[in-house]
């Protein structure tokens, strides 16, 4: 697979030729550039061992309406396939954001499960709930392992606010011969939900960034945002 995989993106599309709606749509956000990854670096578990997970997930997104593909029927061939070892891998489309979560066999022969996953908070958000918010690297602070950048985000108001952390934190790999700025997220939890001002607009949020601990050299780690700048963490 592209990057640290050793399955070609034409390969993925192959194995995603089924006439599922799940495996067809993922297919062709494959074929049309989407991002792809495989894990691996944790060794494959057993398919078993992600029946519980997923079921529990199936019922969260079903109760809070957020739009899937393939899920329960995901649940069920992982049953089906019992202790066989399996390898998570990952589809990603950007605009707009979708989130397929792959699950192959250990020989990266064949794809035996996928879930698809609307990103787009369309639906309730609650005080506690994890999302990511998007964010972009303008400068590269320190180069040394694991490296160290400054991300900008700006808050409903228009405000700019400006942090500095490991670039993992941002999910992002930034090196001295980068194009800036690049884009970059920041793993936040919901503070407030605050009352929505039309009804044909987005909601505004307080989001808070003390997941990673991350603030701005004044210490401020609380923002309010638009919700439309907020995107779901991937359930994989």
């Amino acid at each position: 697979m592209e990057r640290d995989g050793p399955v070609r993106r034409d390969d993925l599309a192959r194995l995603l030729d089924r006439e599922d709606e799940a495996f067809a749509t993922c297919r062709r956000a494959v074929l049309a550039g989407a991002a792809i990854r495989v894990d691996h670096a944790r060794p494959p578990a057993p398919a078993s061992h992600h029946v519980p997970v997923y079921a529990i997930r199936a019922e969260h997104t079903t109760a809070t309406g957020i739009p899937t593909l393939g899920f329960f029927a995901a649940v069920e061939a992982l049953r089906a396939y019992g202790d066989r070892p399996v390898r998570l891998g990952a589809v990603d489309v950007a605009d707009p954001p979708y989130h397929y979560q792959l699950f192959l066999d250990a020989e990266l022969t064949a794809v035996i499960a996928v879930i698809g996953v609307d990103q787009r908070l369309g639906y309730r958000l609650e005080p506690g709930d994890r999302v990511l918010l998007g964010c972009e690297v303008v400068e590269l602070v320190d180069e040394n392992v694991p490296g160290w950048v400054r991300v900008q985000l700006t808050d409903a108001g228009g405000r700019v606010w400006s942090l500095v952390d490991k670039t993992p934190i941002f999910d992002v790999h930034v090196t001295a011969g980068s194009q800036l700025p690049v884009p970059a997220q920041l793993r936040c939890r919901v503070v407030e939900v605050l009352p929505t001002r039309e009804a044909d607009e987005p909601p505004l949020l307080v989001v808070s960034t003390d997941v990673d601990g991350v603030a701005t050299d004044e210490g401020m780690d609380r923002f309010t945002v638009d919700g439309e700048q907020l995107r779901r963490v991937p359930v994989g």
